[in-house]
């Protein structure tokens, strides 16, 4: 059977990367497997209230996946419907932590599409003529999208409050499938062979134009709050690129430096972008975070030789997932620290009269400091030192205002002021 919906998984695509903001930093949490006998975790969404979903493998990574859920770092499993052993699920999880994606059975020939809320299990209907239905993703308020599969082919399709309801194509078009969508009506997906990207606008299709006119096949994989897509395409030399369609015109997600492959899994509403940079034959990959277009390498667990950010919430928190042996992979979290202005003293009294042309000014700062300086009426002076630091400052007769500032990942401190008066 052919699912067209694409795993984040180190083997096949080779995640964007995208510059964390330098002052970024994490703690890592690694999410334990639900089952003592899981031989990998693949985390696929998380929450804005840090609840992640994804599942867990018996086997390979691509058989025997179980649905499972993390809430506080704690997994559960999720159940299965009736006559399902199987489900690459779950993809995708909104606020009120109810979870979409699917199952399917032994011979992954019949799928369904499942929602999960409070550990519960409900299916969506199978109208006449489908054979089989796959839930992605999320679109505006109550609405969950994704695909079915009848005798013609595979529709992309929209369910609201149970009841399905298809996005139409150009005629002619057998293939299509919605990924995702955002509040204000537009869903994202793909439709066509060789793969293309397209949305719905309130229902009405429009294709997406490819990233670069040599691509064999693009898709979209997700979009925020304010329309910016992200995605990936690939070209014939074997080579694969994270992307993003902003109003519509997209440009390329780089991979980190010294990589050759990227590609983009989610985006936040702040347009924090995450995904993996991979090497040209794909074999090491790594996870990845854009800012502004830039990449950036995110932090691993110790050991780590492959790692992939699946997701990113609205607070950046991202899951994602590791190995140490390059087959067996274990889940992760990682959680921004949140960085304080630093705060900055200067050492003696606050007001000084010399004779001197040139002052010596001693302090200490404290918190994260990256530097310190010192307003000398319109000069800046960089102080040498941050903790304990100290600086020259010249003097012109009469008064002089001196402000010294300490800078730092969260900002600057209020400024420590010194009047020095230079007489003749």
């Amino acid at each position: 059977m052919k699912h067209l919906h694409i795993m984040a998984l180190a083997t096949t695509l080779a995640a964007a990367i995208q510059p964390a903001p330098a002052a970024t930093r994490y703690t890592i949490t690694v999410l334990p497997a639900p089952d003592p006998a899981a031989t990998s975790v693949v985390p696929q969404a998380i929450n804005d209230s840090g609840i992640v979903a994804g599942y867990y493998s018996q086997a390979s990574v691509f058989t025997s996946s179980r649905p499972c859920v993390w809430r506080n770092g704690i997994p559960a499993k999720l159940p299965l419907p009736p006559g399902t052993t199987q489900s690459y699920a779950a993809l995708a999880i909104d606020s009120a932590g109810a979870i979409v994606g699917y199952a399917t059975d032994d011979d992954k020939i019949i799928s369904t599409a499942c929602l999960w809320l409070d550990g519960e299990i409900s299916t969506f209907a199978k109208p006449a003529g489908v054979t089989s239905n796959e839930a992605y993703g999320y679109g505006r308020a109550g609405r969950v999208v994704g695909s079915y599969y009848d005798s013609t082919g595979i529709h992309a399709v929209q369910w609201y409050l149970g009841t399905p309801f298809p996005l139409a194509v150009p005629a002619g078009i057998t293939d299509s499938g919605a990924y995702c969508g955002n509040g204000s009506g537009l869903v994202i997906g793909i439709y066509g062979s060789p793969t293309r990207p397209c949305t719905w606008l309130n229902g009405v299709f429009a294709p997406l134009p490819l990233p670069e006119a040599n691509a064999t096949t693009a898709s979209p994989r997700k979009v925020n709050a304010s329309g910016l897509i992200v995605g990936g395409y690939s070209l014939p030399n074997n080579t694969s690129y994270g992307c993003t369609w902003a109003a519509g015109q997209p440009s390329k997600l780089p991979p980190v430096a010294g990589f050759a492959n990227s590609a983009a899994f989610d985006v936040n509403d702040a347009g924090l972008i995450v995904g993996t940079s991979s090497d040209a034959g794909f074999h090491v990959s790594r996870a990845t975070i854009w800012q502004g277009g830039v990449a950036a390498r995110l932090p691993e667990p110790p050991g780590t030789v492959q790692s992939i950010a699946a997701a990113i919430n609205a607070s950046g928190q991202i899951a994602g997932y590791y190995t140490t042996d390059g087959s067996k992979y274990l889940g992760f979290v990682l959680t921004p620290i949140p960085s304080t202005a630093p705060t900055v003293k200067i050492t003696g009294p606050k007001k000084i009269t010399t004779h001197k042309a040139k002052l010596t000014i001693k302090g200490r700062a404290t918190g994260e400091v990256t530097s310190v300086t010192a307003k000398v009426g319109k000069k800046t002076v960089k102080a040498r030192g941050t903790a304990s630091w100290s600086l020259k400052a010249a003097l012109k007769p009469g008064k002089n205002q001196i402000a010294v500032i300490a800078h730092g990942p969260g900002g600057d401190s209020a400024p420590a002021k010194l009047t020095v008066t230079r007489k003749p």
